[in-house]
């Protein structure tokens, strides 16, 4: 089976791009798939993932993660927030790789997207965490969706964000795009395949 994750910025129309693609991909319900036919929340998923990302790490890792979320996010539950969404992206992953589906899937914010979650461009650290998971992101292609700073912009104000105020906009859109550079470095060299799709899409 093909796994193929999209990532992005917030609001840098990766929901869209995925709705007017043409593809073939299956549409096996589990979280993250756009193409999914059952239309849930999925929430059972969701614990089981997170359990199963818990384990997924050891416990070195799991407060190295703890810290680099806390460098860029103080309030206590929103690092929670962070580190539930990280580890049911883990937990995902470890679920797909043992099914046996004969079409490729496609997946909303899987593995490659925790940078983003993180809001971390280091490097470093990037290689240090995916090198952990290597045998299961080995075979996986990436699709990065990114946009123009200033339409980002917009949108955010337009629809808002959990992690984002009029007074620390201008901070968030540039850390977004510190971990756009980083990882258009690093990503060719940690998935099988590595693309981005840059377009202009209306509001």
């Amino acid at each position: 089976m093909k796994i193929v994750e999209f990532t992005g910025p917030p609001c840098a129309g990766k929901s869209y791009y995925l709705r007017h693609r043409k593809t073939d991909a299956s549409d096996f319900p589990v979280y993250g798939n756009p193409y999914s036919k059952v239309k849930s929340r999925f929430l059972l998923q969701k614990v089981y993932f997170f359990i199963i990302g818990v384990f997924s790490l050891d416990a070195r890792s799991i407060l190295k993660l703890y810290s680099h979320i806390g460098e860029n996010e103080t309030r206590f539950l929103h690092v929670l927030r962070v580190m539930f969404y990280v580890f049911l992206k883990l937990g995902r992953l470890k679920f797909l790789k043992k099914l046996d589906l004969s079409s490729k899937i496609y997946i909303d914010e899987g593995v490659s997207h925790i940078p983003f979650n993180l809001l971390c461009n280091d490097s470093l650290y990037i290689n240090e965490l995916f090198n952990k998971i290597k045998e299961d992101i080995s075979d996986i292609e990436v699709v990065l969706v990114n946009e123009d700073r200033e339409l980002v912009s917009q949108r955010l104000l337009e629809r808002g964000h959990k992690r984002v105020n009029s007074s620390n906009l201008d901070w968030f859109l540039n850390r977004n795009l510190d971990v756009v550079n980083t990882i258009s470095e690093v990503y060719p060299e940690i998935f099988s395949e590595f693309n981005e799709y840059h377009k202009k899409y209306e509001v």
